[in-house]
């Protein structure tokens, strides 16, 4: 939940508590840029059902490469970045690398002459064993097989000034291979493309992402200087050079999915507060290079005194430092919160990302993009994790690979807690216990990503959070659907703890409600199907004498245009009195504004009205 600070913060240093008095390792503030390397499979017309999310129309790759040239982006070859790792070579401000695995026909039909248009280089990377033939490995795993390059069409790729790098001699999965075998993979391959084109081939990608360190070690001795992997990231300059990162192009994906890659690869476009040429990492001296097991994302705006209270509180965990990052993803604040981060000294590595206000969910993409770790944990800013927090959520995801975690997240209540605060942790202590019993099937309405952990990798499989979702509300919903379908299990976990701090007052909780009803209407347009299982579906339940008077006030809520402000008011006045019907009241009220928001959802988008029955 977001939740506004009553005053901006000033910066000032944060020790952390430690129960040892220890000697404060000296802290640094680290420039971190990294290069996007993005990953192509296929570019065509006409994309086959089974092969659609590897690939991308001409249409949209010419969308995508005028973004480039638009934002300023510069496509550069893998020798120069691997010269400029070893600062032989300066890179232009804003670098890119285009790859291409397989090098099927199309790509040459389709993706060539629109790179030639812009004056874009790339690299393709060759199944050397299969020239002239077609994807066999394709027929096993998808039921398909698709035309791949000759070498006359190798060649006039490499005379046209694209470089040419291996992909195997027959795209086999290295790391299930005898170490002899997965040698003659790398060592034939290289030579024969060597032999055939002339020049010396150094770059390697490995098939299906299938690599170890024996496999690694293996690409290096064959004469491999880099080999991309598929771990999903921007390649930082300390990233492995035999397994590097890399940004997938989903065939699916729209064209502001693609330009949101460039945005967090550089810091988004120049203005007075954004970061540019990379992020700001705070780090002390101390701390490991190595990626990190989790990283968990902290999405905020305006509320740097939540962002130092869980701060202080990841710094408690009973998980190694080493073993996790943190990413703060700050949607448009200028409250102090980037120099907090900045000046935080936390035994873990600490990050933060800035952006202008785009709302939860696109600050949510922008941190998992961002990350590190294998493991995603999602927190809202206005949570206090636990000790066992992370440990909680590591040990859930022993139960398998695909799996969603939905955490603890109780309201604190105290003495001084409002009616309306306590109202809102009676409600959610009902949720977690009914999440809690062993019969509980978790449904999409279940789910909050404000306490949320997955592999990092299902996330950008499905397409991470829908940016349409810029007001509060339904985002976690619309992205449960997707994970749903994509045959991810989802799960609750009482041990992952992160107490909520809520402090809104019953306004607040009005409008947020008023705009959880407009993102329903969202979120049915984009899954109609779903309607039933959602909250939009329940229009008709409840008491009939309620359903009768609920419609009345909407309907009066047109002309009579005081009246939403009106009921406000009269919750208010109904606090001041300490109402006995006052949690009863609640109720009423937060339903009417959801359904009022409903209303206005509906009429935002005319067309919802012939596409979603309630």
């Amino acid at each position: 939940m977001t939740l506004r600070s009553a005053s901006p913060s000033e910066p000032s240093r944060e020790m952390l508590p430690n129960e040892a008095a220890v000697v404060e390792p000296r802290e640094k503030t680290v420039y971190r840029p990294a290069v996007p390397i993005f990953m192509y499979h296929q570019v065509t017309p006409r994309p086959l059902p089974r092969f659609r999310k590897y690939a991308v129309t001409p249409e949209a790759f010419a969308a995508q490469m005028d973004a480039l040239a638009r934002e300023g982006y510069v496509p550069i070859g893998m020798d120069a970045l691997l010269d400029h790792r070893a600062g032989k070579l300066p890179l232009p401000s804003r670098p890119v690398v285009l790859t291409f695995d397989d090098a099927y026909q199309d790509c040459l039909e389709y993706a060539v002459p629109i790179l030639k248009a812009r004056g874009f280089t790339a690299i393709f990377y060759i199944v050397a064993g299969l020239i002239g033939k077609t994807s066999r490995w394709l027929r096993a795993e998808r039921g398909i097989t698709l035309p791949i390059m000759d070498w006359a069409a190798v060649r006039e790729l490499r005379a046209g000034g694209f470089d040419c790098g291996s992909h195997g001699m027959s795209h086999a999965r290295l790391t299930e291979l005898h170490p002899t075998a997965c040698r003659t993979e790398l060592v034939d391959s290289r030579r024969l493309l060597e032999d055939q084109l002339g020049q010396e081939v150094r770059h390697l990608a490995y098939p299906f992402g299938s690599y170890d360190q024996r496999v690694q070690a293996l690409a290096g001795e064959a004469g491999y200087l880099s080999a991309c992997s598929v771990r999903i990231g921007y390649s930082a300059p300390d990233d492995d050079l035999l397994a590097l990162h890399r940004v997938p192009v989903n065939g699916e994906d729209r064209l502001n999915e693609f330009v949101s890659h460039l945005r967090w690869s550089f810091g988004g476009r120049r203005s007075k507060s954004a970061v540019l040429g990379g992020e700001r990492r705070t780090r002390t001296e101390d701390s490991a290079e190595a990626s990190p097991r989790m990283s968990v994302v902290i999405p905020t705006r305006e509320r740097c005194d939540s962002v130092r209270r869980v701060l202080r509180a990841l710094g408690r965990q009973t998980l190694p430092a080493t073993e996790y990052e943190v990413v703060v993803s700050i949607d448009g604040s200028e409250d102090g919160t980037r120099e907090l981060i900045e000046h935080f000294s936390a035994p873990f590595e600490l990050r933060a990302l800035w952006q202008p206000n785009l709302g939860r969910a696109a600050a949510c993409n922008a941190g998992i993009f961002a990350a590190r770790g294998d493991l995603v944990v999602l927190l809202d800013d206005d949570m206090e994790p636990s000790p066992e927090f992370l440990a909680a959520h590591a040990r859930a995801h022993l139960e398998g690979t695909r799996l969603g975690v939905v955490g603890a997240a109780p309201v604190v209540t105290d003495e001084a807690s409002t009616p309306v605060v306590e109202y809102i942790a009676t409600s959610f202590r009902r949720h977690l216990e009914k999440l809690a019993r062993p019969d509980h099937q978790i449904d999409v309405r279940d789910v909050y990503t404000g306490n949320f952990s997955i592999r990092r990798e299902i996330l950008l499989d499905v397409g991470l959070f829908d940016e349409d979702f810029q007001i509060y509300g339904n985002e976690d919903g619309e992205l449960a659907i997707r994970l749903r379908a994509a045959g991810v299990q989802l799960l609750y976990s009482p041990d992952a703890l992160a107490h909520q701090h809520y402090e809104k007052d019953f306004a607040a909780l009005a409008h947020d409600k008023l705009a959880q009803g407009r993102t329903s209407v969202i979120c049915a347009m984009r899954h109609p199907e779903a309607v039933p299982s959602l909250r939009i579906g329940t229009y008709r339940r409840g008491s009939r004498r309620w359903r009768w008077l609920r419609g009345v006030l909407l309907a009066m809520s047109r002309p009579l245009r005081f009246l939403p402000n009106w009921i406000i008011g009269y919750v208010h006045w109904l606090e001041r009195q300490r109402a006995a019907t006052l949690q009863l009241q609640y109720y009423f009220a937060l339903d009417y504004f959801y359904w009022l928001g409903v209303q206005r959802g509906f009429h935002e988008v005319p067309e919802a009205l012939t596409r979603i029955v309630l």
